[in-house]
C-alpha cells in the first residue's frame, strides 16, 4: 500500500510539474578533457535536494531493477535492496569471520606446514609421515598461497579417489566422442571425395580453384583449430572437480589429458579418415588392394598437416606451450614419410619463437608458476611421436611387403620404448624432489658459510663452524659426525658384526668383491691401452681425440653451445648456475606486507578486506549522493573515475582503489 501511495505521489508530481531539465551542458571544456581534481573546480557541488538526486534524471522505472525470490518476485529497487543487505550482512561476516579465526568452525581435512629452511622442508616432505594407508596423503610442496584452490581442501581421500576415477572416466568417453567431429574434419580435407559421394556437393568442384584450395585446405585446419581450443577449458573444470588443489598442478594435468586429445584427435583419427577417404571407394571395388592403396594415400594426408601447421604457428603464433609441443611431434610423425613438413615446421616455430619470446619478455605476467615441470614433461611427451613414426614406417613396410626394414624398425621401436623408460625412471625423481646434495655444494661454493642440517642419523651435524676455524673445516668427511674411540673392549663386537655373509646365510670370501673389481679394472686398462696403440699404428690419434672432444670433454674449457646443449650435466650443472646468480640478490621476505606470514595460508575470505565499489563522478552529484549514503555499508568512491560529454567512463589508473603488492615468492 505504502509502495502504491508512493508512485500515485509521484506521478501526480510528474504531471504538476514540468519535465525534467536536460543534463547542462557548457561550452567550457568537458570533464573528460579535465584532471580530476579539476572536476571539482568545474562542476560546484549542488545545494542538497530531498529525497534521490537520481530522481531529476533518471525516472523510477528506468533505474535497476530485480524481484528477489525472498520476496516473492515482487519489484525492488535493485540499489536500495542491495544497500539494506549490505546493512544485515557485513556485520554477520564479521561476526562469523571473529569465530572461525577463534577456532569454533569446523576442521578441514587439510594442514599447511611451514620450515624455517627449504631444506628442512624437503625433508619432511620425502618421509614417509604414516603408517597407515592414505594418511597424511597427499603431500605437496612448493604450494604458493595464491594458487590453492580452497574449496578443494574440503574433500577427503575417498572422495578425492572417487572423483579421480570418474573424472578420468569422463575425459576418456569425451575422447571417443569427440573422434566424430575430428573425422567429419578429416573428411574435409578431400572435398572431392565429398562431391562424389553426395550429389547435393557437386557444385564444389565448380567453383574456381583458389576457392576449393582454401575449402580443402585452410577450412579444415580452422575447424580442427576451434574444435581443440575449447578442449583444455573443459579439462580445467574436470582437474577441479578431481580434487587437484592448486592451478600449477591444474596446468600440469591439462597437458597431460590434451596431449592425450592431440594424439587421438589431431593425429590418429584425421590421417585415418582423411587417407581412408580418398581410396574408400577403390577399396569397395576391389578389397584386395586395400595395401596398395592405403600405402599410397598415407603420406598424402600430410598435405593437411601443412595447413594445419602454418595455421597454428602463423595464426597463433603466442600459443601456450602445449600447442608447441604437439606441433613439434607431428612433425617428427611425418618427418620421414613427408619430409617436406619440416621446412614449413622450421619457419613456423621460428616465428612461434619470436613472438613468444617477445611476449615472455615484455607482455606476459606470470600468475601460475609450475616450477620447470611442463618442459621435462614435453620433452618426454615428444618421444611419443617417435614411437607413431615409427609405427607409422612399420606398417608402411608391411604393405609394401618389405620384411627386412620392418624388422629393423620393430627392433628400433623396442629400443626407443627401453630408452623411454630408462629416462624416465632416471629423471622423474629429481622432478619433484630437491636432492640432499644441492645444500651441501652450496655449503662448499659459500665456503662453509651456509651450514645445513641434514638429520639426526646423517652424516652433517648442523653445526656452524667455529670462527677459529677456517673456512674450508666445514667441508663435509665421512668421519666428522663419528666419535673415534680406542678402546680394546669392543673389538669383539666389532669383529663379531664385520664377518660378511651372503644372503643364503652361507660365509662370503673376505675381499671377494674387491678381487672381481680390480680384475675389471685391469682388463678395461689393459683394452684402452691395445686401442691407443692400434689407434697411433693407424694414424686415427687425431680421430679418436676429436671424438674425445665431443664425447667426453674437458669441464674446465670454455664451451660452446654445441657442447652446453650435449652436456648440460658438466657445463650447465648446479655449481655453474648458482655461479650466475647474483650475489646481492634480494630477499623477498622483506617485501611481504604486514602480517602476510601469519594470513598467508588462510583463506583469502578471512583475510581479504570487505571489496570497495568504484563509481564513475558525473555533473549532476549523482555519484557524490551515492557515496554519502552507501558508505554507510561499504567503502565506496568515485575518486578517479568520471563520466565524459558523450557519457562513456574515463579513467585515472593511478587512483584506482584495487591496486593490489605483487608478491614475490
Amino acid at each position: 500500500m505504502a509502495d502504491a501511495r508512493r508512485r500515485k505521489q509521484a506521478q501526480a508530481n510528474n504531471a504538476d510539474s514540468p519535465a525534467p531539465p536536460p543534463t547542462p551542458r557548457t561550452a567550457e571544456p568537458s570533464a573528460s578533457h579535465l584532471e580530476q581534481d579539476d572536476v571539482e573546480k568545474a562542476v560546484p557541488r549542488l545545494p542538497d535536494v530531498n529525497g534521490s538526486v537520481a530522481a531529476q534524471w533518471v525516472r523510477t522505472p528506468e533505474r535497476p531493477h530485480h524481484r528477489p525470490l525472498a520476496n516473492f518476485f515482487r519489484r525492488v529497487d535493485t540499489i536500495k535492496w542491495t544497500r539494506n543487505r549490505l546493512k544485515v550482512l557485513t556485520p554477520a561476516i564479521r561476526k562469523m569471520k571473529r569465530g572461525l579465526l577463534a577456532g569454533a568452525g569446523k576442521p578441514l581435512p587439510a594442514a599447511f606446514i611451514e620450515f624455517t629452511t627449504q631444506a628442512e622442508a624437503e625433508r619432511a616432505y620425502q618421509t614417509q609421515t604414516h603408517h597407515s594407508p592414505m594418511y597424511m596423503s597427499p603431500r605437496f610442496i612448493g604450494i604458493r598461497p595464491d594458487e590453492i584452490i580452497w574449496n578443494v581442501l574440503n574433500m577427503g581421500w575417498a572422495q578425492r579417489i572417487v572423483r579421480r576415477f570418474a573424472v578420468l572416466a569422463g575425459i576418456t568417453a569425451a575422447i571417443i566422442f569427440w573422434s566424430f567431429p575430428a573425422a567429419f574434419v578429416g573428411v574435409m580435407s578431400n572435398i572431392y571425395f565429398l562431391a562424389d559421394t553426395f550429389p547435393f556437393l557437386s557444385w564444389i568442384t565448380k567453383l574456381p580453384a583458389a576457392i576449393t584450395g582454401v575449402l580443402q585446405g585452410f577450412a579444415p585446419a580452422l575447424a580442427l583449430s576451434l574444435l581443440m581450443a575449447a578442449v583444455p577449458w573443459m579439462l580445467r573444470g574436470c582437474a577441479r572437480v578431481a580434487g587437484i588443489p592448486s592451478l600449477s598442478m591444474i596446468e600440469l594435468f591439462v597437458q597431460n589429458a590434451y596431449f592425450a586429445f592431440q594424439v587421438v584427435q589431431v593425429f590418429l583419427v584425421t590421417t585415418i579418415t582423411s587417407a581412408a577417404s580418398g581410396a574408400v571407394t577403390d577399396i569397395i571395388k576391389d578389397p584386395l588392394s586395400v595395401k596398395d592403396l592405403l600405402s599410397k594415400n598415407l603420406p598424402k594426408s600430410s598435405n593437411f598437416y601443412i595447413s594445419y601447421i602454418l595455421m597454428q604457428c602463423l595464426a597463433a603464433g603466442a600459443g601456450s606451450m602445449v600447442h608447441v609441443i604437439e606441433i613439434v611431434r607431428h612433425h617428427i610423425i611425418y618427418a620421414c614419410i613427408a619430409p617436406l613438413v619440416l621446412a614449413f615446421a622450421t619457419v613456423g616455430l621460428y616465428v612461434i619463437y619470436l613472438v613468444y619470446r617477445y611476449n615472455l619478455l615484455y607482455i606476459y605476467n606470470t600468475e601460475i608458476d609450475t616450477r620447470g615441470l611442463v618442459y621435462p614433461r614435453a620433452l618426454l611427451q615428444l618421444l611419443v611421436g617417435l614411437y607413431l613414426a615409427e609405427v607409422c614406417m612399420i606398417g608402411l613396410f608391411a604393405l609394401r611387403s618389405a620384411f627386412a626394414p620392418m624388422l629393423i624398425m620393430i627392433i628400433f621401436l623396442v629400443l626407443s620404448v627401453l630408452i623411454h623408460l630408462s629416462i624416465d625412471d632416471a629423471i622423474s625423481p629429481l622432478l619433484y624432489n630437491l636432492p640432499r646434495t644441492l645444500p651441501i655444494e652450496s655449503e662448499e661454493l659459500a665456503g662453509g658459510c651456509m651450514p645445513f642440517e641434514i638429520g639426526q642419523n646423517d652424516v652433517i651435524t648442523g653445526q656452524p663452524p667455529s670462527q677459529s676455524s677456517p673456512a674450508s673445516s666445514s667441508t663435509l668427511r665421512p668421519h666428522d659426525s663419528f666419535d673415534v674411540v680406542e678402546d680394546d673392549d669392543g673389538k669383539e663386537d666389532i669383529e663379531e658384526n664385520i664377518t660378511p655373509r651372503t644372503r643364503g646365510g652361507g660365509i662370503q670370501v673376505e675381499g671377494a668383491e674387491g678381487f672381481m673389481s680390480s680384475i675389471l679394472d685391469n682388463t678395461k686398462e689393459k683394452a684402452t691401452k691395445r686401442l691407443r696403440t692400434h689407434a697411433e699404428a693407424l694414424g686415427l690419434t687425431g680421430v679418436l681425440a676429436y671424438f674425445q672432444y665431443w664425447i667426453k670433454p674437458d669441464r674446465n674449457i670454455q664451451p660452446n653451445f654445441v657442447l652446453r646443449w650435449l652436456h648440460p650435466g658438466i657445463f650447465e650443472d648446479f655449481s655453474t648456475l648458482q655461479k650466475m646468480l647474483p650475489p646481492d640478490m634480494p630477499d623477498p621476505t622483506e617485501s611481504y606486507p604486514r602480517n602476510y606470514a601469519h594470513d598467508a595460508y588462510w583463506p583469502p575470505v578471512m583475510t581479504t578486506p570487505l571489496e570497495s565499489l568504484w563509481i564513475p563522478r558525473d555533473e549532476g552529484g549523482v555519484s557524490r549522493q551515492e557515496v554519502k549514503h552507501s558508505g554507510e555499508v561499504i567503502e565506496i568512491t568515485d575518486e578517479g573515475a568520471w563520466l565524459d560529454e558523450n557519457g562513456r567512463v574515463k579513467l585515472d589508473f593511478e587512483k584506482a582503489p584495487y591496486w593490489k603488492p605483487r608478491i614475490l615468492y
